[in-house]
This record gives structure tokens, sequence and C-alpha cells, in this order.
């Protein structure tokens, strides 16, 4: 309770001396001697009252954009379909407690999903950015996503009529180029 009371203490200082800061750097006039000291009160409520209304903006703005989250979670985002009915999909499958978003990797062939991996983020790439990817022309699908400093990358090609996954990644920290491209053998996989 006395940490708690010293800690409000600290905090109406630092407000006042935060208010004092914009009102002599904005004010063309200087305040008589004992000004702060003796309307603290008023510049406190003030300040407090403005700050309480950014936060219940910002409040406001989260919980309109954690629903359209939880509608996320119940959709599929089809990702570049194929003329072959060959295609790759990301589900949303929402963020966890500490809100990292949360995706499954799936392959379609014919309408039948087969689960590649889950990753942290997920979407369509477009054919006119897969020289971009060191994708191949020829890949029917790709997608993947950027997260936290890293990413996951996907795409599709047609070896012998069958669909091959290759997977790749990205790092910040990484001393090489590229995407490290390799094939993947999608059974293997949760």
């Amino acid at each position: 309770m006395v940490v708690l009371s010293l800690q409000l203490r600290a905090l109406r200082l630092k407000c006042l001396r935060f208010c004092q800061i914009l009102y002599l750097h904005y004010s063309p006039l200087k305040p008589p001697e004992g000004y702060f000291r003796h309307n603290m009160k008023k510049i406190l409520f003030v300040s407090l009252s403005f700050l309480a209304a950014v936060a219940l903006v910002i409040g406001c703005n989260n919980k309109s954009d954690n629903k359209t989250d939880d509608k996320k979670a119940d959709t599929a985002i089809t990702v570049t379909p194929s003329e072959k009915g060959v295609k790759l999909i990301c589900k949303d499958m929402g963020a966890d407690s500490m809100e990292i978003p949360h995706y499954d990797v799936y392959l379609s062939v014919d309408g039948v999903q087969t689960k590649i991996k889950s990753v942290n983020g997920c979407s369509d790439i477009t054919k006119e950015s897969y020289e971009q990817y060191q994708i191949p022309k020829d890949a029917i699908a790709a997608c993947g996503g950027w997260y936290a400093g890293g990413g996951d990358y996907y795409y599709v090609i047609l070896k012998d009529g069958k669909p091959v996954v290759f997977e790749g990644w990205q790092e910040e920290q990484q001393e090489d180029d590229g995407y490290h491209w390799k094939e993947i053998n999608i059974n293997s996989h949760p």
C-alpha cells in the first residue's frame, strides 16, 4: 500500500512537471509564481481526462478489430486457385493469448486438403511477385508470410502430373540471400 502511494505521488509529480514544460514551451506568457502548485488538481484532472479519452478510443478500436479477427478464424482464404484443381490454402486460426497470429497451410488437390504446416503469417503471393520471391514461373500457386523477423513461404508445381510442394524461409539476421527453397514431403508434416 505504501509502495502504491509512493508510485502515485511520483506519477503526480511527473504529470505536474510535464504540464509545466508544455505550458512554458507553448505559452507566450509566463505563469505567476506558484501557479502550477496551486492549480495542480485542475491540471491533473484535465490531463488524466484526456489520457482516459485516448485510452477509451484506442480500446474501442481494438474491440472492433477483435470481432473481425473472430470472423476470420471461421473462414478459409483461398490462395491462387489453378485450372488443374491444385491450390494452396491459408486457414486463419486466429491469435493466441499473446496476440500471435496462427495459420494452417494446406495443399488442396481436387478438393482433398492435406495440411502442410502451421505458420505465423500467410497470404497469397501473386504470379507477378514470383520473381521477387525466387519462385519458378511455372508454379501453380504460392503463399507465405512474414512475422516477427522471419518468414515461411510455399509454392506448388506439377512434376509428372503430381503436385510437389516447396518450402522456403527467410530471416532478418540471415547472412546469405534467398529463400532456401527445398522440396518437402507433405505426408511427413503434421
